[in-house]
């Protein structure tokens, strides 16, 4: 894709309106700088590696609607037919919406009760009057509001929930076109292992410790050619693994972490990709909305962190790669971190003339000794708060303002007698989780080449 110039001539005319769309989307630039944060914290540009495009935003929702223009650069149009929305706030339905996505082909956009008016601007630009959206999820993670402002607005709109994360990964499941296919198998608890599963477009369910009686009244009647367990037995169970094989051979894809785990995925789907997608291992916002793209691109979602790029570089040692995406701002995937890994690979293509960005020039260019320009940064980190699905309240933050964060017991007990309260008002019960943005340390880092102090 890189280097050819006569594509480039194609999508010269269209490319300065969706730049334009997206700088008014945001009400600035920052959108279009490689160096805003879609992760944890606020980061100094920085140049990302040769041969790079990095899709970020100030924000995940931002982040995931870059995303959604670089899918339609690719397809040079202007439009989606049918758009996928989930929560941004917490990962289940999102991840169970990939698959979705990728056979529709169609972005996976996030959403919040405060974001809803950029999301329809967005849909105005991008969605034509009659065009299908499918919210993920109940009216407690995407708004019945939302819903039926869009379908005033003349969208044809699907919701595809259920009363819990597992009865909402079924309804998807169900939506999904009938193909003998691998079904995917991970965690519903937990995004990590599952993650890089997006990658491949394949269906994914969502487990608990062990199968339950409607997942196996829906395995019944389905067909899948085979079953892969993504992560070890402590992200699928072996109980889950030994109910499986009445249904199909089972296959388990796993290592030491998360990051091994997408390698190891990267390993059995993509052996031998030319393009790679890079992707924060320690949130999962970039990852999920950055599925469908790579499963456009052919390529593989690798994990990686600051201390944990190992995995990654060994998929890309060897490798003559034409195309890496980064997914997320500096915050989220540091330029040096990306360089790091992709110093495994031979060699990389020429770099993308993305957005009006200028280039990071050529290798030669970058190794070139300069004086350093600092800039101070504070590095924010994701923490997940068990919240109630009714009225909001962070019972993680109240345990720890009144000192029994460190008791389940008694933190089991206050969340029994709150759900109380709502069951007797009959608004309903039950609770999940959410990210919370947390201060980290401050660091410097060099807004030239990347490098970190």
């Amino acid at each position: 894709m890189i280097g050819r110039s006569g594509r480039r001539k194609r999508l010269a005319a269209g490319k300065r309106g969706r730049v334009l769309f997206l700088a008014l989307l945001v009400g600035s630039a920052s959108l279009l700088a490689a160096g805003t944060g879609s992760g944890p914290g606020v980061y100094a540009e920085t140049v990302p590696p040769v041969g790079t495009i990095r899709l970020a935003g100030a924000d995940r929702y931002q982040t995931a609607y870059r995303i959604a223009e670089e899918l339609l650069r690719e397809r040079q149009e202007d439009y989606f037919s049918t758009v996928v929305i989930a929560s941004g706030r917490d990962f289940p339905d999102a991840l169970s919406g990939g698959s979705l996505a990728a056979a529709r082909d169609a972005p996976l956009l996030l959403t919040a009760p405060e974001r809803e008016a950029e999301l329809i601007r967005f849909l105005e630009a991008r969605l034509p009057k009659g065009g299908t959206v499918y919210l993920l999820g109940g009216s407690s993670a995407v708004r019945e509001e939302l819903a039926e402002k869009l379908r005033q607005d003349g969208w044809n709109v699907l919701r595809l929930g259920g009363a819990d994360r597992f009865a909402t990964n079924l309804r998807i499941l169900r939506e999904l076109p009938a193909a003998p296919t691998e079904l995917l198998v991970g965690c519903g608890y937990a995004f990590a292992d599952a993650l890089a599963g997006g990658a491949t477009g394949r269906p994914r369910l969502l487990v608990r410790e062990t199968l339950s009686d409607q997942q196996e009244a829906y395995l019944a009647t389905a067909f899948y050619t085979g079953f892969i367990l993504l992560g070890g037995p402590a992200s699928v169970s072996p109980a889950v693994a030994r109910q499986l094989t009445r249904y199909g051979p089972v296959e388990r894809l796993g290592g030491r972490d998360r990051y091994e785990t997408a390698a190891a995925i990267a390993d059995r789907f993509f052996p031998a990709s030319a393009r790679v997608v890079l992707a924060d291992g320690r949130q999962y916002a970039d990852g999920l909305a950055g599925s469908p793209l790579a499963f456009r691109q052919q390529a593989p979602l690798l994990l990686t962190a600051p201390e944990r790029s190992e995995p990654a570089a060994r998929y890309a040692s060897g490798k003559e790669l034409e195309q890496v995406f980064l997914l997320g701002g500096e915050g989220a995937l540091a330029a040096a971190e990306a360089r790091a890994i992709l110093s495994a690979a031979p060699d990389t293509a020429e770099p993308a003339d993305q957005t009006g960005a200028e280039s990071p020039g050529t290798p030669e260019e970058s190794e070139t000794p300069h004086t350093h320009r600092w800039r101070r940064v504070r590095e924010e980190r994701l923490e997940v708060h068990v919240v109630c699905q009714v009225c909001g309240f962070d019972f993680t933050d109240h345990a720890r303002r009144h000192g029994f964060a460190e008791d389940p017991e008694k933190r089991a007990e206050y969340r029994r007698q709150h759900m109380s309260g709502h069951m007797q008002a009959g608004e309903g019960s039950g609770y999940g989780s959410r990210e919370v943005l947390v201060p980290g340390p401050e660091y410097e880092i060099c807004t030239v080449c990347g490098a970190v102090r």
